[in-house]
């Protein structure tokens, strides 16, 4: 992959490497933006194919994040960071401590958070070196685990996308699928039991459905048949890319609203699936309320706050949902133009 063309091409502003050899580290920050404040994106700890594939995945996350800050109407750029771990990986409380003085040599620039493969714990850590980190525990003064308000926040867009296909927001008695029952999925799961909906369920982690299965009522499928069950609304909340030309034309759903990051695998998915006649929230939209949540911890907001906040993706949503319906375009869409246009027209007031 050419690094410097794909950041030229996608508006990056930086990639900083950080290495340890002693501790085994190899860490990548991308920044998307400061372009409407300090970039914030969370610390990812997974295993990669190659250094090559963390790099992407580092500067595609980066990028969502920009967006899914713009769209919140956040005063945050998009950042992201890639750890990538490995049996050379040492003993992690250095490990996330040495992270932790990367960051502080970055100087505010960029400000980073829990994701998947990091724990609160690992965020102390990191925190012992620098203060530009969030989501910590609530015994340091943090708002605790921000998988919950991410998993609010996208029962808020379900609510939207079924306003929008039934004139009835109701999720009482909607069969619902989701992939990946992991931290935000199984919030998520329990939240719509409590709606009234019928859940059919998947994960790679079998202990993950088990757990989730003896805690509340849900049907189990494999992985490779959730995403073609017919249901209201299917709910991606694992990987990235599930969203595919391969499996677009086998989905039985009349929605597709979840909390995993970069559902479509390009743009032409949002096309096909708005040819289709399915619904599409776009993720970045309604995946928001972790980033809401870590945003207000780093700014010593309550949990007031991070409420009416994550409730508002549920107009934000019937906003793009309605814009996409008049214009007949595609509500990703709809959601690029809003986040360019505030991006603009923050870079024209900085001008001016």
């Amino acid at each position: 992959m050419d690094v410097l063309t794909k950041m030229i091409d996608e508006d990056h502003e930086g990639v900083v490497f950080c290495t340890d050899r002693v501790l085994g580290l190899r860490a990548i920050i991308a920044i998307h933006s400061t372009k409407l404040g300090p970039a914030v994106g969370g610390c990812r700890f997974m295993a990669y194919g190659s250094e090559n594939e963390a790099i992407q995945d580092a500067l595609r996350l980066a990028k969502a994040m920009t967006y899914k800050s713009a769209v919140s109407e956040l005063h945050y750029g998009g950042g992201k960071t890639v750890i990538i771990k490995s049996d050379s990986c040492g003993d992690r409380t250095l490990l996330f401590k040495k992270f932790g003085y990367f960051v502080e040599s970055l100087k505010g620039k960029y400000i980073t958070a829990v994701d998947s493969g990091t724990t609160t714990v690992d965020m102390e850590n990191i925190h012992s070196e620098t203060r530009y980190v969030t989501g910590i525990t609530t015994k340091r003064s943090g708002l605790g685990n921000p998988s919950p308000i991410t998993a609010r926040g996208v029962v808020w867009g379900m609510k939207a996308s079924m306003l929008e296909l039934c004139g009835n927001a109701s999720l009482h008695n909607k069969v619902i699928a989701i992939q990946g029952v992991g931290n935000v999925g199984y919030y998520l799961a329990l939240f719509l039991k409590k709606e009234g909906a019928k859940l059919i369920v998947s994960d790679i982690n079998n202990e993950r459905v088990k757990k989730l299965a003896n805690e509340i009522e849900v049907k189990i499928v494999s992985p490779e048949e959730i995403c073609v069950q017919e249901v209201d609304i299917l709910s991606p909340c694992a990987l990235s890319a599930t969203v595919n030309e391969s499996v677009i034309p086998f989905f039985k759903c009349k929605i597709i609203a979840g909390a995993a990051n970069n559902q479509l695998s390009k743009p032409e998915d949002a096309d096909s699936l708005l040819q289709k006649g399915i619904v599409y929230v776009p993720d970045y939209v309604i995946n928001a309320g972790g980033l809401i949540h870590v945003v207000a911890e780093y700014e010593g907001l309550s949990m007031e706050y991070v409420y009416e906040a994550v409730s508002k993706i549920y107009q934000r949503a019937c906003n793009i949902l309605s814009r996409s319906r008049e214009k007949n375009i595609p509500t990703i869409s709809i959601a690029d133009m809003m986040v360019k246009e505030k991006i603009n027209k923050s870079t024209t007031n900085l001008k001016t």
